[in-house]
């Protein structure tokens, strides 16, 4: 474990702030300056990207955490583009070159960027079906004092993040 300072900060306006009232808990912006997990893994060929990262968010009971790297490559994507509503599958091969977002130990909220062998790069909301082809190495950053959840935004008129710090309980060593 090491300590960092990470900032969240909301792209809300403040003039928009003061003409909405968030609802209780939404506590952003929200700065984290406790101790913090790191976890690495990889994935392997044929495993659901999303799958396994929820898996091993529930698994190791993550409360707030977020994508800081992801490098590998997918034989098959499945983003939703900005303002759609359906899923588009993708054949690959594909490089993963970006997959950022926040996760919890029963939601995710992922972007995925890739890039197919001419270079063109396509992103969007990644959803199930974004399939390994031959490695996957994440690296999740958990945020030991905060907890992330999903809350009705005003706004966006979409669930949206919501941070609460939590207590955090340390063995004191002899």
């Amino acid at each position: 474990m090491f300590c960092f300072r990470l900032a969240l900060l909301t792209l809300i306006p403040s003039a928009l702030l003061a003409q909405v009232s968030l609802p209780k808990g939404f506590g952003l912006p929200v700065t984290s300056e406790t101790a913090s997990r790191m976890h690495v893994l990889r994935l392997t060929p044929g495993q659901d990207v999303l799958e396994e990262i929820a898996r091993y968010a529930a698994a190791h009971s993550i409360r707030a955490g977020a994508i800081v790297s992801a490098v590998g490559s997918l034989k098959k994507a499945s983003l939703r583009y900005a303002n759609k509503d359906l899923v588009t599958a993708l054949e690959g091969p594909f490089q993963v070159v970006a997959l950022s977002g926040t996760l919890d130990r029963e939601t995710r909220h992922l972007h995925l960027s890739i890039a197919d062998s001419d270079g063109v790069t396509r992103g969007g909301h990644a959803t199930r079906g974004n399939i390994v082809f031959t490695t996957l190495e994440l690296v999740i950053v958990e945020f030991l004092d905060l907890e992330f959840t999903r809350a009705p935004e005003p706004l966006s008129g979409y669930d949206e993040l919501a941070v609460k710090r939590r207590r955090i309980y340390r063995k004191l060593s002899q």
